[in-house]
């Protein structure tokens, strides 16, 4: 004889289930709502664009940009912050001469950070910048050529503190647009030189 279940029986599981499903949704939406606060915004440049950021340590960040007002050079400088108060940023230093656009930095480690830029018509160059551990940049090591062909869509990420990825699109006017990567490193940390690995298309 065939066992009838009672489908009264299940509602209670069947609620129980219901319920920890919405608070499975529920609370961690609630809890990164209250853990999030910002501070007061912090004006660094008044003029610019392609704008790009990494953090150097928990105090400590470089942003890279376009600095607009002088002819769209590639700018960066290092911020100090304070809880959620940026309280200090040091002074523009150039790593460019002429207009660049599509920036990208990273972190290699607190004191070094590398950045991908475009120079307009020319092509992509990474170059690493030194700061003192403050917000002072000492200053950057010589500039390599990524792409001998203008490229677009530049990213950088770091891999290591002496090693980092670049992903690019290639020259869309050369039938050249495909997606491309290449691993660059540094011969050890804190070093300013940089050596470039052959670049890959992924896409």
């Amino acid at each position: 004889m065939q066992k009838i279940i009672d489908l009264r029986k299940l509602v209670p599981l069947l609620i129980f289930f219901c319920c920890l499903t919405l608070l499975c949704l529920i609370l961690p939406t609630s809890s990164v709502k209250a853990a999030i606060t910002y501070g007061s915004e912090n004006s660094f440049n008044l003029t610019t664009s392609d704008i790009s950021i990494a953090s150097l340590d928990s105090t400590h960040y470089v942003v890279a940009y376009k600095d607009l007002a002088n002819g769209g050079v590639g700018t960066a400088k290092v911020c100090v912050i304070s809880g959620t108060t940026i309280t200090s940023c040091g002074d523009d230093v150039w790593f460019t001469s002429g207009e660049n656009y599509v920036n990208s930095v990273t972190a290699l480690d607190s004191t070094h950070f590398a950045v991908l830029y475009n120079v307009t018509g020319v092509g992509s160059y990474v170059v690493i910048g030194n700061t003192n551990g403050g917000t002072t940049i000492n200053g950057y090591g010589t500039a390599v050529s990524v792409d001998g062909t203008p490229s677009s869509y530049n990213s950088i990420s770091t891999l290591s503190s002496t090693k980092f990825v670049i992903a690019y699109q290639g020259d869309s006017k050369a039938a050249n647009d495909r997606g491309t990567a290449v691993i660059g490193t540094v011969p050890a940390p804190g070093s300013d030189s940089i050596t470039l690995g052959t670049p890959v298309e992924f896409n």
